[in-house]
Parts: C-alpha cells; structure tokens; sequence
C-alpha cells in the first residue's frame, strides 16, 4: 500500500504490528503436538489479531499460498514430502515475498542457521520460547521482509528514476546516496537485533549475554564501540564497567561516568541512567550533554553517540552506550530498532537475574537441608551419609571408623547466665576449633543443641582414635573470647567404633551417645569408648526408670537411719534418714536411682515420701519413750525451689503429730544459691516454724560465704570427699580446719560425714569438730536396729588422756625394714621415749592423727613415697613436729632440697653411730618443747 503524501510503502502497515488489523499466518508442520503447542503460545501471548492456518505438507502449502494471501510463514523443516534445507528452498520458491520462520528441533540449531543464511528469516527452536519471544519473532521478521521490500522498490524507483531522468542534477543523486546509506544503517540495525534475539535465546549467564552484544554491535552493526555498564546504588559513584566491544582508544579507561547531574561531567550514558529515557548525539554539538564531555568525546573521534537504559520492573539499572565516528547516525528507524534491541536486552538480564536467582535459592535450600544454619557444618542428615561412607571405605579396606560424640559441659550455665547469644557464639567458635582438630577427610557436624558429632575415617589403629581424642579435649584449654569476656568450657566425648561396636548408622549413634553419658559421669572433661557393658548399664538405667514410677504405689521404698554422734560427750544427738529402694529381691543403692529420680522430677513426691515416714517414726520413738533426737532429712535442689515446700513441712508436721524442733532439713549450697531471694523468704519461713537447717556437702559447691551469714543456718555438714583422705592428704586437711573455724566464728555447728576409722575421728575431735557421722559408729540401720540402739544408749569411746595431753617425748620411727625398725627401737628406748612404729608413710600419719608426736625419724627410700615426700606432708598437717630423715648419701641432694625449704630439720645417715643418733634427738625433743611453748597451748595440733 503507497502512501499517498511520499509515494512509499507503509512499513507500519503489518497485521501484526498493529490489534487493528488481522494477519494470517501458515503454519507447515505435520506434527500435532507441536502445531498445538505454536497455537498455546500465540493465546499465551495474547494475540487475537492472528489467525493460525495449519498444513502438514508442503504441497498443501503450496496450493494454501495459490488461494490465501498470508502474512508469514511457520516452516518445520522435515516434512513428509520434504526435508532438511530444501524445504527452505522450495518455500522460498513458492513465496519469495513471504517472510519465513524456520522451526527446528533442540539438537538442529546449526541447521537452522544454514536456514537462515539460505533466506530464512528467523528459526526458533522447539520448546525453546515463550509465546511472547515467538510473536517478537514473527514481528521482527515480518517487518525486516517489508523493510527489505522497501529497500529494494526504493532502489528500483531510484535506479529507474536514474535511468529515466539521466540529465537530473547532482542533489537528487545525493538524495538517492542518503536515503540508501538511511536504509542500509536501518538494515544493519536489523541485523544486530536478529542475531541479539539469537543469543538471547542460547545464552544461559549474563556475562555472556553482554559480551556476545557488545561483540554484535561493532561487529555486524558497524558501530566503533558499544559497552554496557550498571549503575551502582550511589549517583556519585561511577558506572560500572561489565562489557565492551571496539576500538575504545583508551576512551574507556580514562572516562569516569557518573549519573549524577554534574554541569562539567554529564554524559550520555549518565543522562540515560538518570531520566530512565534513550538519549542520542547525531552530532556531538548536541545541547543535552556537558560542553566539557563534548569536546572530551572529540578528542577520540567520537562524532556520534547513543545511551539507551537498560531497566527492571520499570526503574534504570544501567545503559547501553554505543558511539560512532560518522556524524548523523542513529536517525529515527534505526533508533527505533535499537531501542527495541535495548528493551530485549533487558529482558534478557532480567530472565537470567530471575533464574540465576532461583537457582542460588535452590543451591541455599539443598545446603540448609544437609548443613547447620549456625555453625556451618553439616547436619545430623549429612552425618549419617558421611558415616555410611566411612564405614564402606572401611570395609573394602579392612579399617576402622568411629564416630565421636561431644558434649560441651555445663553449657547452659552459659546460656542462662550470659545469654543464647552469647552461646551461639560460642558454639561458633567450637565448631571452628573442633573443624580444625581433624583431618580433610573427617567430617566434623553439628548434632543438635551444644552436641557435636565426629566421624573419624580410614583409622589404622585405635590409639590414632585415642591421639585425635586427646587433641580434641586439648583444644579447649584456650579461652573463648566471647561477649568482652574469656569463657573456659570443657568437653566430653563418647567414641564408637565400626565394625566392632556395630553395624550400621543407628546402633554407632545409640552407642557413642551412651559412651558420652559414661564420659560425663567419670567427671566430664574426659572421653570413654564404648563397651558392650556400658550398654547394659543403659538398659539397666531404663528399665530402673520404668519401675522407678512406680515404686511407691508398689510400697518398695525403705527409709535407713544412721546416727549422729556428739565429739564431746559420744551420745548419739540425731539420725539422718537415708532412703533405700527394695526392688523386688534387689536392694538399689540411692546413688544409682536419685539422679534417676532427679532427672525424672519423681524427686518431688519420693521427697515427700521420705520427709512424711521420718516425722512419722520420730513420732513413734518419742512414743516409746526413746532418748529425744533430731531427724535430718535431705532436700532435693528441686525439692527446695518447689514454691510449696513451706506449706508441704508445714502439712507434713501436722499430719505426722511430729514437733517441728524435731526436725533438720540438709540443703546443698546449689540449691539455696541457684535463686538467692526465694531461698532466704523459705528458709526464713522454716526457722520461724523451728525447723533446723543444715548445709549438706559444704565446700563442693559454687556459692559465696556470705549466704551463712544471711540465712539462719545452725550447722554445716563438712563433705565425706574431704574427711576421707583428712589424715593423709594436707589440702584436705586444711580445708576441714578452715571449715571448723569459719563456722565456729559464726556461731555455727559443724559435722564430718563419712567418718570410716579411728584416725579420722581423732584428728576431727582434735580440731574442735563438733558431730561425727559414719561407718566409725554405725553404718545406716533400719529403723527397729535404730531403735535398740537408743535403747542401748550406745556411745562414742571418749577421748583418751593422751588425746587430751601433749606427749612432748613421743618419737615415730617410719622404715619399710622390719630389722631396721626393730634396732632403732633397741638402741632407743633406754632413753625413755614412747616409741611408736610404722612400716610406711600411709600407716605412719594414721599414727599421727591419733598421737601427739614430739618427732619423726624417716628412713628416705620407701615403696609408698621417699622419706621426703612423706616429711612434707607432715610439715603441712603437723608443722610444729620436728623431722628428721635416715639415708644414704646417694640421696644428698633431695634431702639437702627438702632441708633449704625446711620440710626435714636434720639429715642422718645409715649407718649410724647410737650415740650421736641419741644426741641428735635430745637436741630434737628440745627445740619440739620450745616451738610448743613458743605457739602456746594446742600448738601440738594446729595446722599453722
């Protein structure tokens, strides 16, 4: 159709560029799937101005094409009476005017760029496009055929003008030359767009996409040089640099193009960014620009520019520039293309940044499913795939694997007292410690909680397991700087091992998890493997538990008492009841079921229990006209936070018909420091009933002395692990003294549990502790064996006269060597000393414990300690003894050690000479006397 103001065709006169008008369009394919899928993307595009024909045959295309005037061709290149690029060529015969669209199958795009050289226009691969590319497509090729049909009747008007008017002046050939160098930019733009909506659709990454573009640009485009840059969050901050093409003749290098609006620095490119508008310089005395840019642009050649924004969902996200060394580029139809060309550029990006972004979200969600989102390393999932691997590599190899369990100890301590995060801080800095503590190959993953899990692969030997181990406890000596403060943790690790302890994933897990628990119950901070008793002891555990909740429904709880016996006059002042459990004919001692109880919170109603049938059978002894005596009964730490436990005493008392001045409730210093304010409210409560009230194991705990001087306490309760080693171990000793001395400043009784033999209680009585309870006098009895005791009035031997009274002539002689002993006795008693006699250093402070001696002569070499060793513990828990040591010269120089720090007074040597050993012992009872007289009366028995 002409246009009747310029005599030329109406480009803009395509169907299918405009709703206003209906094309038609033929399709050759002889496939129904496909054919339906092209009609599904036309609807899907929204295309209700086409009207889809269908043939599967190109004869029957040929004979449509006779009757119908169609607007373009669908071609599929095999057809059942044609193939491969024939097809092209017979429709390119059948319909010369027509435009041509090849469709091809996913593995033939080479066949469809011989289609397009052949004359096709354009070739989509099946599958391969969205409804609104194909109609994009269609779009491009319809209007570059009516574009080439333009050109062609342009240049044969011309020529036959040329021919027809030879005699016509020199400005309508200029005009012709324009028009056609017009015409051939517009085809060149054409080009550029084909071949970018060609790379469109094989690009898969974005790089690749603005390179191959830029490439285009210059390449078939003509252009001397197109970048793409992105415009960074800061106007001020210059574009960056993703992509260029051409001769930049270090244009680009010393550009420094900014979006903001900078009178000396506006460019192109930064108008565009900034106005989201397409800005051109046919000629760069263009006015939109900077003179400044201007002239900076001339110096490199640059006659012609173009900025065309790329955008996203509507905003500018960057530009394509493209610069030319011919003034007058870029008029209206090739802008027109370019900026179409744009427009499908930032499609592209966009589509890429979309799946790109799925696919990192996908590639962030397969890897929270199979690691911690905290510390980073793998999961409890992965683990089990780690561990099912190590344990096939051990087996094709005949090796080991194992799989280590670590629990942090006391974390929650952390986690209460400072804080979750500070904790997962922490646990961060674990994860990192402990990843650097194992090989490559190892997997070191969080199991949950402040658990970790270690699988250990390809293992030799066991003692490699046993080094890796030892390294791992190891490196948690260090601080963790956490919160402004050094945080010290410790660890403990159950270890299992394949093939030895099982055969599969759940059994290694169950075992190494029962290992650890072994592990913390050795004192944590330590590791145990596995063995095949520790599992029994973990069903032995859960059916305890089992029976546990029922055992007093059942009636099986058993209440023992044993007898608290006053130091100074040896009768017996109170009991303490000591629950035992009768399961079936099997007695279960408490330290196997309270922690069970405790972890369970049956603690609460057993308590109860035991605080009711005590008030009870101190009522029944009262009855029966029994010596009055007090019942001590401990409190669980659950027990004591229970906000009822006032009003349950106060009950119990009531129901029972027991005084409350009968009773004393022991209260560990954990459980009345976890909540300072509630325990003094309770505990205040209780004494106003006349409850009395003790603190059980003093001296284990983590609480400040401060508490015995707030909280109406009457007697502490020194810890057996203390009294145990009194006589032999000096820190002990001195802990007991300073117990007994605190506590008696501040007006408080103190009494020594676990007293086993006579040493012990001599050494108590003789620092001025006040009750003793143990095995010395009675183990725990039932309550009718508690009963004839009382009746009995059983009492305590009272302390002899020599207990009493310092023995200043009182030598211990400690040799391994019956013959030896038994010649210094000879040699010695003629001078009137009580001899006592000992065969080694442990038998030897038992001695001590229960006699004053005046001084000591020690052989040096003994199995159980050297004489040194056994001299400076004396020193410690008897300061005021002198010390005197037998030996050879071959032990001079520890001995001569031991005398510059004053553990040993003198040095005697084997063998000696009687008298001189008799004068150097007179001169030892002498400086004894004096040291005594010296420290004042008891001196004999303080430790200084």
């Amino acid at each position: 159709m002409l246009n009747e103001q310029d005599g030329h065709k109406d480009i803009a006169a395509s169907p299918l560029l405009s709703r206003d008008r209906r094309a038609r369009l033929l399709l050759v394919e002889d496939n129904p799937g496909d054919a339906a899928l092209i009609r599904a993307l036309l609807a899907e595009a929204d295309a209700p101005n086409i009207a889809l024909e269908q043939v599967s045959r190109l004869s029957e295309a040929a004979q449509r094409l006779k009757e119908t005037a169609f607007d373009a061709v669908l071609l599929d290149l095999n057809l059942p009476d044609s193939t491969g690029l024939d097809t092209v060529r017979r429709m390119l015969t059948l319909a010369p005017a027509l435009p041509i669209v090849v469709l091809t199958g996913l593995d033939d795009e080479i066949v469809g760029d011989h289609a397009v050289d052949a004359g096709a226009h354009a070739y989509l691969v099946k599958g391969q496009h969205d409804g609104r590319f194909l109609r994009r497509t269609l779009r491009h090729a319809v209007e570059r055929q009516r574009l080439l049909m333009h050109l062609a009747d342009e240049v044969e008007a011309r020529r036959a003008a040329h021919m027809a008017l030879e005699r016509a002046n020199s400005e309508l050939e200029d005009r012709v030359a324009e028009r056609t160098a017009e015409l051939q930019q517009v085809n060149r733009a054409l080009t550029v767009l084909s071949k970018c909506n060609r790379t469109l659709l094989r690009t898969r990454e974005e790089q690749e996409l603005l390179d191959a573009l830029c490439r285009l640009i210059v390449g078939p485009g003509g252009y001397s040089l197109a970048w793409v840059g992105f415009a960074e969050d800061d106007a001020t901050t210059p574009v960056r640099l993703v992509a260029k093409a051409g001769d930049d003749s270090d244009f680009l290098a010393t550009a420094c193009t900014t979006w903001t609006a900078d009178e000396w620095d506006d460019c192109p490119a930064g108008i565009a960014i900034r106005t989201n508008q397409t800005v051109v310089e046919r000629n760069i005395s263009g006015n939109g620009t900077s003179q400044a840019w201007r002239e900076w642009a001339a110096r490199y050649g640059i006659q012609a520019a173009i900025a065309l924004p790329l955008r996203a969902e509507g905003r500018s996200i960057g530009v394509l520039a493209i610069y030319a060394r011919m003034p007058h580029a870029f008029e209206t139809r090739e802008l027109e293309l370019l900026d179409e060309m744009a427009a499908d550029l930032s499609f592209g990006i966009e589509t890429l940044r979309g799946h790109a972004q799925r696919l990192r979200a996908e590639e962030r969600l397969n890897y929270l499913a199979y690691h911690d989102s905290l510390t980073g390393l793998p999961n409890r999932l992965l683990m089990f795939e780690r561990l099912t691997q190590a344990m096939a590599e051990a087996g094709r190899h005949a090796r080991l694997s194992a799989l280590l369990f670590l629990d942090l100890d006391r974390f929650k301590n952390i986690n209460d007292s400072l804080g979750h995060e500070a904790g997962d801080r922490l646990l961060e800095q674990v994860a990192v410690r402990l990843s650097s503590g194992v090989r490559h190959g190892d997997t070191v993953a969080r199991h949950g909680g402040d658990e970790f899990a270690i699988v250990l692969a390809n293992v030799a030997q066991l003692d490699d397991i046993a080094r890796v181990t030892r390294k791992l406890l190891e490196i948690f000596r260090a601080p963790f700087p956490v919160a402004g403060q050094d945080l010290f943790i410790t660890s403990s690790i159950g270890i299992t091992l394949y093939p030895a302890d099982g055969h599969d994933p759940e059994s290694l897990f169950k075992n190494a998890d029962t290992a650890l628990h072994h592990a913390k119950e050795s004192g944590r901070n330590t590791f145990q493997f596995f063995t095949a008793e520790m599992n029994r002891r973990v069903e032995r555990q859960l059916a305890l538990e089992m029976d546990l909740r029922q055992a007093l429904e059942r009636d099986e709880f058993l209440l023992y008492f044993q007898p608290q016996v006053d130091l100074a006059n040896g009768g017996v002042i109170g009991v303490e009841a000591l629950i035992r459990w009768r399961r079936g004919d099997e007695m279960i001692a408490p330290a196997e079921f309270i922690p069970l109880a405790e972890d369970t919170g049956l603690i609460v109603p057993i308590g109860e229990w035991v605080l009711r049938t005590a008030c009870t059978q101190a009522r029944v002894w009262r009855e029966a006209g029994l010596p009055p005596i007090k019942i001590s009964v401990n409190l669980s730490a659950r027990q004591f936070r229970d906000k009822t436990l006032v009003d349950t005493v106060r009950n119990i008392l009531r129901e029972t018909g027991a005084e409350a001045t009968w009773l004393t409730l022991e209260i560990t210093e954990s459980a009345i420091m976890h909540d300072a304010q509630l325990a003094q409210a309770a505990l205040k409560e209780l004494h106003a009933m006349g409850v009395g009230l003790e603190v059980d194991d003093f001296g284990t705990g983590y609480s400040s002395l401060a508490y015995l001087k707030r909280f109406p306490i009457k007697s502490l309760k020194i810890d057996k692990s203390f009294v145990q080693d009194i006589v032999t171990e000096p820190d002990d000793a001195a802990i007991a003294q300073a117990i007994i001395s605190l506590a008696h400043s501040l007006g408080i009784k103190v009494v020594a549990e676990g007293v086993e033999t006579k040493p012990q209680l001599a050494f108590l009585r003789a620092r001025g502790c006040d009750v003793m309870q143990g095995y010395h006098f009675s183990r725990p009895i039932p309550a009718e064996d508690m009963a004839r005791l009382l009746a009995e009035n059983r009492r305590l031997d009272p302390p002899t006269e020599e207990d009493a009274t310092v023995q200043q002539r009182t030598l211990l002689i400690v040799d391994d060597e019956a013959n030896v002993r038994q010649a210094l006795v000879r040699s010695l008693r003629r001078d009137g000393y009580k001899i006592l006699v000992a065969s080694g250093p442990l038998e030897a402070l038992e001695l001590l414990a229960q006699h004053p001696v005046g001084v000591i002569l020690s052989d040096q070499r003994m199995p159980e300690m050297t004489g040194v060793e056994f001299l400076s513990r004396v020193k410690n828990l008897y300061p005021n003894t002198v010390r005197i040591v037998l030996s050879g010269y071959t032990d001079l120089e520890s001995i001569t050690e031991a005398i510059n720090r004053g553990a040993v007074y003198k040095f005697l040597t084997k063998p000696w000479e009687d008298d001189l050993l008799r004068e150097n012992l007179r001169e030892a009872f002498r400086r004894h006397a004096f040291e005594i007289d010296s420290a004042g009366p008891g001196a004999h028995r303080a430790r200084v």
